[in-house]
């Protein structure tokens, strides 16, 4: 597993997470960048996979298609309630677990009314 530390990374602002390229990337604690080949799949996706990855695809599209008033009502409420997401990441959260207390929670600690 090949090891890249390279401050001029960090320099310039791009941080090194995910896939890029045939490349998988993390940062380690003290900032330290692991690489590594991506693996292909030696077995086709379950089903359960799958339906992971259509709910949170259907938790995105609901996303966009909020209007923007929605959008902005989200936002707000996760930065009143001192969220460490964003109002896309609560919204998508919620919808992933279909957690309505989450949401109720929110829009409590918040102040603003989320629908």
């Amino acid at each position: 597993m090949p090891r890249v530390h390279n401050p001029l990374i960090r320099l310039l602002g791009f941080i090194a997470q995910g896939d890029l390229g045939p490349l998988t990337l993390y940062t380690k604690p003290r900032e330290r960048i692991v690489a590594f080949l991506k693996a292909p799949p030696d077995k086709p996706a379950s089903q359960w996979q799958r339906a992971t990855r259509n709910r949170w695809r259907l938790a995105l599209t609901r996303w966009r298609a909020l209007p923007p008033a929605i959008k902005a009502q989200w936002a707000l409420a996760a930065r009143r309630a001192h969220c460490r997401a964003t109002g896309l990441n609560v919204f998508i959260s919620a919808a992933v677990k279909s957690d309505r207390s989450v949401i109720r929670t929110i829009a409590r600690q918040s102040g603003v009314p989320i629908t």
